[in-house]
Protein backbone atom coordinates (compact mmCIF):
# COMPACT_ATOMS: atom_id res chain seq x y z
CA UNK A 1 0.00 0.00 0.00
CA UNK A 2 1.61 3.39 -0.98
CA UNK A 3 1.25 6.11 1.16
CA UNK A 4 -1.42 8.63 0.99
CA UNK A 5 -2.39 12.05 2.08
CA UNK A 6 -5.88 12.74 2.86
CA UNK A 7 -6.01 15.85 5.23
CA UNK A 8 -3.84 14.65 7.61
CA UNK A 9 -4.71 11.57 7.64
CA UNK A 10 -2.05 8.45 6.12
CA UNK A 11 -3.35 5.68 3.68
CA UNK A 12 -6.36 7.75 1.99
CA UNK A 13 -6.73 9.48 -1.37
CA UNK A 14 -7.16 13.01 -1.16
CA UNK A 15 -9.39 12.71 -4.65
CA UNK A 16 -12.15 10.63 -2.98
CA UNK A 17 -15.08 12.89 -3.46
CA UNK A 18 -15.08 12.87 -6.95
CA UNK A 19 -16.68 9.41 -7.20
CA UNK A 20 -19.62 8.43 -9.65
CA UNK A 21 -20.75 5.96 -7.49
CA UNK A 22 -22.46 6.16 -3.06
CA UNK A 23 -21.25 3.96 -1.00
CA UNK A 24 -23.41 4.07 2.48
CA UNK A 25 -22.20 3.05 5.69
CA UNK A 26 -25.26 2.14 8.30
CA UNK A 27 -25.73 2.12 11.31
CA UNK A 28 -23.06 5.36 12.24
CA UNK A 29 -21.88 5.09 14.90
CA UNK A 30 -21.91 1.13 14.99
CA UNK A 31 -21.27 -0.81 17.99
CA UNK A 32 -21.70 -3.82 16.36
CA UNK A 33 -22.28 -4.83 12.69
CA UNK A 34 -21.47 -2.08 10.37
CA UNK A 35 -23.40 -2.68 6.84
CA UNK A 36 -20.95 -1.30 3.71
CA UNK A 37 -23.51 -1.00 0.40
CA UNK A 38 -23.22 0.39 -2.72
CA UNK A 39 -24.85 -0.11 -5.92
CA UNK A 40 -22.72 -1.33 -9.48
CA UNK A 41 -24.03 -0.68 -12.95
CA UNK A 42 -21.93 -3.69 -13.99
CA UNK A 43 -20.11 -6.65 -12.10
CA UNK A 44 -17.08 -5.28 -11.32
CA UNK A 45 -14.14 -5.75 -9.35
CA UNK A 46 -14.44 -3.92 -5.90
CA UNK A 47 -12.08 -3.68 -2.89
CA UNK A 48 -12.63 -2.64 0.79
CA UNK A 49 -10.46 -1.38 3.47
CA UNK A 50 -10.96 -0.41 7.04
CA UNK A 51 -8.25 2.23 8.46
CA UNK A 52 -7.67 3.69 11.19
CA UNK A 53 -7.21 7.55 11.60
CA UNK A 54 -3.50 6.93 11.79
CA UNK A 55 -4.20 5.55 7.65
CA UNK A 56 -2.93 1.97 9.42
CA UNK A 57 -4.73 -0.88 7.66
CA UNK A 58 -6.89 -2.62 9.88
CA UNK A 59 -8.88 -5.14 7.98
CA UNK A 60 -8.88 -6.52 4.01
CA UNK A 61 -12.27 -6.94 3.71
CA UNK A 62 -13.56 -7.44 0.27
CA UNK A 63 -11.32 -7.93 -2.67
CA UNK A 64 -13.05 -9.75 -5.64
CA UNK A 65 -16.25 -9.68 -8.46
CA UNK A 66 -19.15 -8.71 -7.40
CA UNK A 67 -22.49 -8.58 -9.67
CA UNK A 68 -24.54 -6.18 -10.65
CA UNK A 69 -27.08 -4.17 -8.46
CA UNK A 70 -27.07 -3.63 -4.88
CA UNK A 71 -24.06 -5.39 -2.99
CA UNK A 72 -23.61 -5.17 1.07
CA UNK A 73 -20.57 -6.01 2.98
CA UNK A 74 -21.23 -6.89 6.53
CA UNK A 75 -17.88 -5.93 9.02
CA UNK A 76 -18.42 -7.01 12.47
CA UNK A 77 -16.99 -4.30 14.75
CA UNK A 78 -17.27 -6.03 17.92
CA UNK A 79 -13.56 -7.06 18.25
CA UNK A 80 -11.99 -3.39 17.94
CA UNK A 81 -11.71 -0.12 20.02
CA UNK A 82 -14.41 2.88 19.65
CA UNK A 83 -12.68 5.39 18.03
CA UNK A 84 -13.06 6.74 14.13
CA UNK A 85 -12.34 4.36 11.07
CA UNK A 86 -12.56 5.17 7.51
CA UNK A 87 -13.80 3.05 5.00
CA UNK A 88 -11.91 2.88 1.70
CA UNK A 89 -13.89 1.45 -1.03
CA UNK A 90 -12.41 0.91 -4.72
CA UNK A 91 -14.66 0.09 -7.54
CA UNK A 92 -12.75 0.21 -10.66
CA UNK A 93 -10.20 3.59 -11.11
CA UNK A 94 -12.49 5.10 -8.17
CA UNK A 95 -12.66 5.63 -4.61
CA UNK A 96 -14.57 5.93 -1.57
CA UNK A 97 -14.08 6.83 1.91
CA UNK A 98 -16.05 7.04 4.41
CA UNK A 99 -16.03 7.88 7.48
CA UNK A 100 -16.91 5.39 10.69
CA UNK A 101 -17.74 5.81 13.84
CA UNK A 102 -17.12 3.15 16.50
CA UNK A 103 -19.42 2.87 20.01
CA UNK A 104 -19.40 1.10 22.48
Amino acid sequence: MGAYEFGSITGLESHVHSSTFEVRNYPNPVSGICFIEFDLNTPTFVSLQIFRMTGELVYDLHNKNLPAGINQIAWNTDDIAEGIYFSKVRIGNEVVTKKIIKAK
